[in-house]
This record gives C-alpha cells, sequence and structure tokens, in this order.
C-alpha cells in the first residue's frame, strides 16, 4: 500500500473503503495542528516580552509576578502542520488583551505587528507573515529557541541593539544572542 491513499466514501447505505495512488503532490498550506501552548518568552537577559497590540509593538521589559502587565506576557504558541516539510516546527504567536485575542505577524520591514483575532486554522502558502519556524538555539538547553520568519527568509525574531523592541533581524550566525528566546511555561 506504498504510494496509496484510501478514500472513504458512503455509496447508499454502505460504507466503501477505495485505494488510489498517491500523485506526490500537496498544497503547499500550513494547517492548525496539535491546538496551543501557553509561554512567557524571555530573552537573553531575562527580560520578558510584552505584547502592545494597540500600539502595534512588543518589547522585552524586567516583569515581576505582581505586574500589571501580567496578560501581555503570555503569549500562545500555536503549533500548524507544515506541508512543505521545512526544518523546524511552524508556530504562530497570539496575546489575549483587555478581552481580546491579537495575532502576532512581521512585515517585510522587518517590523513585528499585531492584528486582532486568532491564527487561522489554514493558511494556503508557503510563506506567511504570521508563521515561523521554531528550531532550538545552537548549544543551548531544549527550552531556548530562535523563531524564523516563513516570509522574510533568514529572518529571525529578536531584541533590537539599543533597545528593547522585537524585530525581525538578519542573523548570519548561528549563536546570535538578540534571537535567543527562551519559552517558560509559567502562568
Amino acid at each position: 500500500m506504498d504510494g496509496c491513499r484510501l478514500m472513504v466514501f458512503q455509496l447508499d447505505d454502505i460504507l466503501c473503503i477505495e485505494e488510489q495512488p498517491e500523485d506526490g503532490l500537496e498544497t503547499d498550506a500550513f494547517k492548525y495542528d496539535r491546538g496551543s501552548l501557553p509561554y512567557l518568552i524571555l530573552d537573553y537577559f531575562n527580560d520578558t516580552l510584552v505584547g502592545f497590540p494597540e500600539t502595534s509593538s512588543a518589547q522585552f521589559q524586567p516583569v515581576v509576578e505582581s505586574d500589571s502587565k501580567k496578560d501581555r506576557c503570555k503569549f500562545q504558541l500555536h503549533l500548524y502542520k507544515d506541508t512543505n516539510g521545512k526544518d523546524g516546527i511552524a508556530v504562530a504567536f497570539s496575546v489575549h488583551v483587555e478581552n481580546k485575542t491579537y495575532h502576532m505577524y512581521c512585515t517585510k520591514d522587518k517590523s513585528i505587528q499585531f492584528r486582532e483575532g486568532t491564527p487561522p486554522k489554514s493558511i494556503p502558502s508557503n510563506g506567511s507573515d504570521l508563521i515561523f519556524y521554531q528550531r532550538v538555539f545552537s548549544g543551548s538547553s531544549s527550552n531556548i529557541f530562535k523563531f524564523e520568519s516563513s516570509l522574510v527568509k533568514g529572518g529571525y525574531l529578536a531584541r533590537e541593539s539599543g533597545s528593547r523592541r522585537l524585530f525581525l533581524k538578519e542573523a548570519q550566525d548561528q549563536v546570535d544572542e538578540a534571537c535567543h528566546l527562551k519559552l517558560d511555561k509559567r502562568s
């Protein structure tokens, strides 16, 4: 049965199973896969990413447990199946602020912004402004990652030098600390 797929259909009162040859072609797309996971996102300095969707920005800030910005720090990572077979896990980010959900996306000019709404269930494309490939950061523990944009090749989520702003950085070096992002499950 290699190279075949099973098609199940109903004909009158009979359940039919038909074997069809696999053509090897699948539309390039990202499909919502296994739900979402809540995380705090920390940079190399252990500052926490805080979403400000009303100004369409995200910044790294020192945050304590009692901080009023606590909800702005809880990002959901939405997991997607990538039919392109790229390295890494395809993810999208969202944050819930003042009873609204916003998803994070990048622009071709390498800025990070937010749109109201949850990420879509299916994205018919091989590159999207809201999909990032999650990869283990070279030489680090298993909870430290870098996130490459599927829209801007070679563009990674990073803390901007001299500022606290999240942006896309063209990183040639495997261990560029600006791209070092830690996922923390604290809630």
